[in-house]
């Protein structure tokens, strides 16, 4: 070298150093290429129009800086922006290694692969050779991954198909796969990854063909870490039963307890609460406890109606009332039991009361539903009831 001052550029992506004379221009800044290289892959979609990843020239290395992934991905370097030119992967036999210059074959099959992070890349035109330099990490926790494939027509940014936190995965629950079909692991609606699925796992890459997958109703688990996918039959949790609502009575023992708390014979001007929802209205009218033959019994103390000495049951649906009776007056002067639901008479002209014997009645409470009020109260003056029973329709 001859005595003079000069400035000196050393690339490191591509260990190349340029000597110029002090003050000439920076070689390292490039020149319009003759030829444009760009770079084209997950980062930006395939998108071979895309003139932000293209390269700068010296002399025949083409240089691009700061490359960033926000996944893992891969791509290719492609000529003249259009697939019809010559595009670079890497050689059959090759594989990636950083920091180190790969071989390239023009129309290879094979993506050029990176992990997520930020790359400067130094491409060789004549050697054909590509050196890619990690510079710097990137922040993976806000990466989106979604399903795309035959349930969804390919949509890679579908929301209904996002895996979500679940533990130290991502899991996306109840895919229904109609038919057989494929499917694949999008990252943030750019990066595609495929694979074989065996034995219930498929190791994810984005050199991985599309998986294939037999109809039904699967759960995906998402290991992030290793890009490794479980797929497993979706979990179906049987409804719950509704429980068999239960057959209430009030009956003997009951208006015994009530009996002695009230007194035998008294009347009971106040609303009354006879537990499981049996309530008694007084309205101004009245009811008493007592007893007749050693059978226990409440009565309705005169006529009622809606709102005055009627005996009011809340019920969940249909069913069937079945009551035991008595009149509590005169052989010679019928009385009937009334049976409403919901304000409509449900029981025809009523249940005869005779004063001779007791007399169970069956009473059908179809047009009964959830939140229904059965009502019963007497047509005409007293009657004795020595059971009610309220059976629900099964």
């Amino acid at each position: 070298m001859q005595a003079g001052t000069y400035d000196i550029y050393f690339i490191p992506a591509s260990s190349t150093a340029y000597v110029v004379t002090a003050g000439a221009n920076d070689p390292t800044q490039g020149t319009t290429p003759t030829t444009a290289y760009s770079l084209v892959g997950t980062m930006n979609g395939w998108n071979v129009a895309d003139t932000t990843y293209d390269m700068i020239v010296s002399g025949s290395i083409y240089t691009i800086q700061n490359v960033t992934f926000d996944v893992e991905g891969a791509f290719k370097v492609v000529e003249e922006h259009s697939w019809d030119n010559a595009d670079y992967g890497l050689a059959d036999g090759v594989t990636m290694e950083l920091g180190k210059a790969v071989q390239l074959a023009a129309e290879s099959q094979t993506n050029i692969p990176v992990a997520a992070g930020i790359y400067d890349m130094s491409f060789d035109a004549e050697a054909k050779t590509i050196t890619v330099t990690k510079v710097g990490d990137v922040d993976t926790s806000n990466t989106v991954y979604t399903l795309a494939g035959t349930h969804n027509g390919w949509n890679g940014s579908d929301a209904a198909y996002q895996f979500v936190p679940e533990g130290d995965e991502l899991a996306l629950k109840g895919v229904v796969f109609s038919t057989a079909g494929e499917f694949k692991v999008v990252a943030n609606g750019a990066s595609w990854y495929g694979g074989t699925l065996s034995n219930g796992v498929v190791a994810l890459s984005t050199s991985g063909n599309n998986v294939a997958i037999e109809a039904g109703t699967y759960d995906m688990y998402l290991n992030v870490k290793t890009m490794e996918l479980r797929v497993s039959a979706a979990q179906t949790v049987e409804p719950e039963q509704p429980a068999t609502p239960a057959v209430l009575e009030w009956g003997n023992d009951l208006f015994e307890t009530l009996t002695n708390q009230y007194g035998s014979g008294v009347n009971v001007e106040e609303d009354i609460d006879f537990g499981n929802g049996l309530t008694f209205t007084a309205g101004g009218g009245k009811g008493k406890f007592g007893s007749n033959d050693g059978a226990y019994r409440f009565q309705l103390g005169g006529t009622g109606n809606g709102s005055k000495c009627v005996l009011n049951l809340p019920v969940t649906g249909p069913g069937t009332l079945t009551i035991d009776i008595q009149s509590s007056g005169s052989v010679t002067d019928p009385r009937t039991i009334a049976v409403d639901v919901d304000g409509s008479r449900v029981n025809g002209d009523g249940a005869n009361a005779i004063q001779e014997e007791r007399q169970v009645y069956t009473i059908e409470c179809s047009a009964a539903k959830a939140g229904s009020i059965v009502q019963m109260y007497s047509t005409k003056s007293g009657i004795n009831i020595f059971n009610i029973k309220w059976t629900p329709a099964q």
